[in-house]
């Protein structure tokens, strides 16, 4: 397992690839207007699906603050500017929670 959440997330979404999975989920990171970052990744059809996820809300100040819940299957996190690896982090220890990767 890599220490990297960068590396990790390629690993994960690559696990999920199977041919159809890839063309009808997917991962999205778009920058916000606040400014900082807006994480969705869908996890239907996956061991995540249907899982439950208690929301997060920590605004620490007004450029460290990070937002995740689950809906639909589909994790969406906002975070400041320097969080998103923080957001990706809490994906990871929410997969990890139930699935072993």
């Amino acid at each position: 397992m890599s220490d990297d959440i960068f590396n990790w997330l390629e690993n994960w979404f690559e696990q999920h690839c199977d041919g159809q999975w890839e063309y009808e989920n997917s991962i999205v990171i778009e920058t916000t207007e606040k400014p900082g970052w807006m994480v969705m990744i869908d996890v239907a059809n996956t061991r995540a699906s249907r899982k439950n996820f208690l929301p997060i809300q920590e605004e620490r100040n007004h450029r460290d603050w990070i937002f995740c819940a689950v809906a639909d299957d589909i994790f969406e996190a906002t975070c400041g500017v320097h969080n998103l690896r923080e957001v990706l982090g809490v994906f990871r220890n929410w997969i990890e929670s139930f699935e072993d990767i």
